[in-house]
């Protein structure tokens, strides 16, 4: 059985005496609060305090309001919890809002906002007025006990008149709220576990999760026993089940952070081939390249590129800093080896602010233009296409990227334990292809493998003939019909730039695993040469305009070496030609030329949270082992 703590509040027989034209009531005679002090409650030792020892005494009437103050004291040695009731409770009372009561404590204990009406009841009744107060050992919690009667100008209060209010307020230990609803969260992939919380009838239970590394609460799955089942959107840090009516367990499984392929699969569901590109191509989406003969491959690598072409609007990812700003790019494509191609779009917010969609202008792609070993983005000596292979120097535009490079994302500290260039793949492949026709004859035309594929002018050189035979080609080299068979020297190792790498891939010559974009990227993301298209990715900012304002911008992908020229694919920008792609004298130089735009890859473990949106781009994230890995 339970054992109390008393405080009686007897309101005996009413005393009524009615003046109409005064309308005044006089209703009770009340015998006040219990004079006992330090009472036991289940022994333990819960001392209750009767600060004013005075009884409630005179008459209650419209208007009255009395004031009596008590405490609870712990003086166990551990928590204890305690309900405060009405015990024998009497209210034959009929008006509404007129008899309240309020009790408030200032240090802990049950406090009471506004007045509320004392319960009504026609016989004897316990009414719990607080459940389960938590008091700490050596703690007190001190009470004002308010009673009022409230006075009306415009209601009828004499119903009132004749009824009966008796009681005592009481202390006993405590015992559960059954409006309380126990809510249990169990967390998959996440923290806290499983945790459990009681609420209101009615209320909501907010829970606060983390979810593990490599998870994420965006998609994460919320189900509850009730059926009620959601997905989660956005990176939460709370989760909140609405309106209690029932005790419920829910499980919330956070969401594995996808690799950044199978993110870009996910966003983008309806992926198709294209079978030409004799034409310039604006129709948004991402698409996929799955033909071997355009395809590298040596043995480990990926059966099939993505790449996105036309006017996309979520290819957009936020990485690295300069200058303390962040660094904005647009995705190429995914190459063979699963890492993500990024071409550099600018600072700032989503690629728009002073210095626009490249790290430098006015700049040559080599110094000379009088030898055609001056296509080669690195080269070696004049004579044969061998020796010009040798790459034992670097290009002009190499030097002004790999500066660029080690100032803003070599070994510079992302904030969370690794540096930026950490997220850059060692093992892809930047082609710089120089694969040839050797002509012997006089006047000494030399054209290059992307122009032999994407060029009608190559046709009495072996190359295309029409815009219907077009054919770009991820594979370093070959001809427009993939078959690598050409009437030139196919695309050497020396011609695959890549880093120093584990895997031995490519030439491993590159300073820094950064390069630029290639002809056949162009013309896979919507572009052809000599045709304008403005209405594609690579051109634009995130506000619709030329990314690059009026300079046009270098490609790494050779056109030709004819009469002392060494000539190379370019893309115009608003000045001229809008995003068509074009050639230009590797040491050409003039008002608005020469912009650089670096290309990286980040590496196939690299796992990203976004939609690829200005507004929610993608955001790449690495652990350790990423961090180590070459790719």
């Amino acid at each position: 059985m339970k054992k109390k703590v008393i405080v009686t509040i007897i309101i005996g027989i009413l005393i009524l005496s009615l003046v109409v034209s005064s309308l005044s009531y006089a209703f009770y005679k009340t015998t006040g609060i219990s004079k006992e002090e330090h009472l036991s409650v289940v022994a333990k030792k819960l001392a209750v305090i009767f600060t004013d020892n005075s009884e409630l005494t005179g008459e209650i009437y419209p208007g009255y309001e009395e004031t009596k103050t008590f405490s609870v004291e712990n003086k166990s040695e551990s928590l204890f919890k305690y309900d405060i009731i009405f015990e024998n409770l009497v209210n034959t009372f009929k008006t509404n809002g007129f008899l309240q009561y309020r009790i408030t404590s200032e240090d802990g204990g049950y406090n009471m906002t506004d007045f509320e009406d004392i319960p009504k009841t026609d016989t004897e009744q316990n009414i719990i007025l607080a459940y389960s107060v938590p008091i700490e050992d050596g703690k007190k919690h001190n009470y004002k006990l308010e009673i009022r009667y409230q006075n009306s100008d415009t209601i009828d209060q004499s119903d009132d008149m004749g009824r009966v209010l008796s009681g005592n307020l009481a202390i006993t230990e405590g015992t559960r709220d059954p409006k309380l609803k126990q809510v249990t969260l169990n967390v998959e992939n996440g923290t806290p576990e499983a945790s459990t919380m009681e609420v209101l009838e009615g209320n909501d239970a907010i829970f606060e999760v983390t979810p593990n590394e490599k998870y994420t609460t965006n998609g994460a799955t919320l189900t509850c026993d009730n059926d009620y089942s959601t997905i989660l959107s956005g990176n939460v840090k709370s989760v909140t089940i609405s309106n209690i009516t029932e005790e419920i367990t829910c499980t919330l499984k956070m969401r594995k952070i996808p690799s950044f392929i199978a993110k870009l699969k996910e966003d983008n569901t309806n992926i198709t081939n294209r079978s030409s590109f004799s034409t310039i191509y604006s129709i948004a989406g991402l698409y996929v390249e799955n033909d071997p003969r355009f395809l590298e491959d040596d043995g480990k690598l990926q059966n099939e590129v993505y790449y996105f072409a036309g006017d996309v609007k979520n290819n957009w990812v936020k990485f690295g800093k300069d200058s303390g700003e962040d660094i904005w790019w647009r995705i190429i494509r995914t190459n063979e080896d699963g890492s993500i191609r990024l071409l550099y779009a600018g600072i700032g917010t989503a690629g728009y602010n002073s210095v626009s969609g490249y790290i430098k202008g006015l700049v040559k792609y080599n110094a000379d233009k009088t030898d055609k070993m001056y296509v080669g983005y690195m080269y070696g000596t004049t004579g044969s296409l061998e020796e010009n292979r040798k790459n034992n120097n670097s290009s002009q535009i190499k030097q002004t990227i790999d500066n660029w490079y080690n100032t803003n994302l070599y070994n510079k500290s992302d904030n969370k334990g690794n540096y930026w260039s950490d997220y850059v793949s060692k093992t892809t492949i930047y082609c710089n292809d120089r694969s040839t026709l050797e002509n012997t004859s006089a006047n000494q035309m030399w054209w290059y493998g992307a122009a032999m594929r994407l060029s009608p002018y190559t046709s009495s050189y072996g190359g295309v003939s029409s815009k219907e035979e077009y054919h770009p080609t991820f594979k370093c080299g070959g001809n427009a019909d993939g078959s690598g068979n050409g009437l030139w020297n196919n695309a050497d190792v020396a011609d695959k730039f890549t880093t120093e790498n584990t895997r031995h891939i490519g030439n491993e010559d590159l300073t820094y695993p950064v390069a630029l974009i290639t002809a056949d990227e162009i013309v896979y993301a919507g572009g052809l040469l000599g045709e304008d298209n403005e209405n594609i990715y690579y051109y634009k900012n995130s506000y619709g305009a030329s990314v690059t304002r009026d300079f046009w911008w270098w490609t790494m992908s050779p056109w030709r070496f004819y009469d002392k020229e060494a000539l190379t694919f370019i893309v115009y920008s608003e000045r001229i030609n809008e995003g068509m792609l074009g050639n230009a004298g590797v040491d050409y130089q003039d008002v608005s030329t020469g912009a650089v735009r670096p290309v990286l890859s980040l590496k196939s473990c690299v796992e990203v949270t976004g939609k690829g949106t200005t507004d929610d781009p993608y955001i790449p994230s690495i652990d350790d082992a990423c961090a180590n890995a070459d790719n």
